[in-house]
């Protein structure tokens, strides 16, 4: 006796809906790894240093120039106008000279496209002006710094300038358009 097959309804099985539900669960898999990828690769972390050897020699450096700057017995009042972007920085201590141009630094504590970097000319009235480059809102890192200083740092010279940084939290909604504040040098150190 030979068996007969039954004559059942039998479905191909692209017409059944749950090989169709996993196969969406990989799809919707795959395209979320895709665009997890993509938005990693656009956003790169920027904090993190690639040549940790010579970012520990210009930590040194940069200690050196604070210490020089707390030597001289520096401060400066920076003055910052939201309006029409320019910067005005007062010098006072014990600087023997002063320098032509000086380097402002406004730096993100987490995105390197956020920093801005303003090289001040000393005016006529014996302050340093310069324009900013972009609105700064948030928590920020302030440098100032002799450019001396600055190109020495990349020559890996001895260090004559000096530097000083301070944090800054900026408010989104000023109340006035102009946002002042003192640097000092760090007397820690």
């Amino acid at each position: 006796m030979t068996a007969k097959p039954r004559d059942e309804d039998v479905s191909v099985w692209y017409k059944e809906p749950w090989p169709w539900f996993i196969i969406g669960i990989m799809l919707v898999t795959f395209a979320w790894g895709f665009v997890q990828v993509s938005v990693s690769m656009k956003q790169a972390d920027t904090v993190v240093k690639d040549n940790y050897y010579k970012a520990g020699r210009a930590i040194n450096a940069d200690l050196a120039r604070d210490k020089n700057a707390a030597e001289l017995n520096l401060k400066a009042v920076v003055s910052m106008d939201r309006l029409t972007g320019e910067v005005h920085v007062r010098l006072s201590g014990d600087n023997p000279e002063q320098a032509d141009k000086l380097l402002l630094r406004i730096m993100s504590p987490t995105l390197a496209r956020q920093d801005d970097e303003i090289t001040l000319r000393l005016s006529a009235t014996g302050s340093y002006v310069g324009q900013l480059n972009k609105s700064h809102y948030g928590r920020r890192y302030i440098q100032l710094e002799t450019l001396q200083g600055a190109e020495v740092l990349a020559h890996e010279q001895s260090l004559k300038g000096w530097r000083l940084d301070q944090e800054v939290q900026f408010e989104e909604n000023p109340e006035n358009e102009v946002h002042s504040f003192t640097l000092a040098p760090d007397t820690h150190l």
